[in-house]
């Protein structure tokens, strides 16, 4: 299972991004029912498009594909997405671009984990600013409630590096675990032995938590985070 933030700020629309079909489909959520579909360029093979991150502000949809390409799409009108950057390795993106976060600045941060690095890029310009090394691989990350740290489990350090957004630099790192995979920031700390899911404890005290997301097993876009 794959988790992504893929819905407009305001909730009336749903970006789904199709492995296999090579589109990217709108959905009206309300409706419950497809508003549109629109296919994407190939590059060098089949485009491949699997994870998507809307951007808080409403205007940019941020979407990795295999291998090695991720693009930005302009939703200011949330019915009619366009692409309107496409970058690669050759534009400075790092390599294996798994999923991304988007600060509320339109700043996207790809995790690109073949390179063990975040790449940083700029929605509006529809280009990269630099790269974060991160010391190892990492698949995913999660804004703390404040939305000002990006929390970033090393699957293969054992630890999470804690993002600046501003700096565009690791502040930290903290040890944990062995293999993390995904993160959960939430406002107070869980009863360590709660009834079901943290999330469900949390929602149960009325807490929300951060967006979250990660991969369970060998995922339906085809990631197996244990076969790399």
């Amino acid at each position: 299972m794959c988790r992504r933030r893929r819905r407009h700020r305001d909730g009336e629309y749903a970006y789904v991004p199709d492995l296999y079909g090579d589109t990217i489909t709108v959905l009206d959520v309300a409706a419950f029912e497809i508003a549109t579909q629109v296919s994407v360029e190939p590059e060098d093979g089949p485009a491949k498009p699997w994870m998507g991150t809307v951007a808080p502000g409403g205007d940019y949809l941020l979407v990795e594909h295999q291998p090695d390409v991720e693009t930005v799409w302009d939703i200011s009108d949330p019915a009619e997405p366009v692409e309107v950057a496409r970058l690669t390795p050759a534009d400075g993106l790092g390599r294996g671009p798994l999923t991304s976060e988007v600060s509320d600045d339109d700043v996207g941060f790809v995790f690109t984990r073949s390179s063990e690095d975040v790449t940083v890029v700029d929605l509006a310009g529809g280009e990269v600013l630099t790269r974060i090394d991160v010391g190892g691989a990492a698949f995913t990350g999660t804004w703390d409630p404040g939305r000002s740290a990006l929390y970033v489990p090393v699957r293969s350090t054992d630890s999470v590096a804690v993002l600046d957004p501003e700096k565009r630099a690791v502040s930290t790192t903290i040890d944990v675990g062995p293999s993390p995979y995904g993160a959960t920031a939430g406002r107070v700390r869980p009863d360590p032995r709660p009834r079901g899911t943290t999330a469900a404890a949390l929602a149960r005290l009325g807490l929300a938590t951060s967006g979250t997301s990660y991969c369970i097993g060998e995922c339906a876009c085809g990631h197996d985070p244990d076969g790399g």
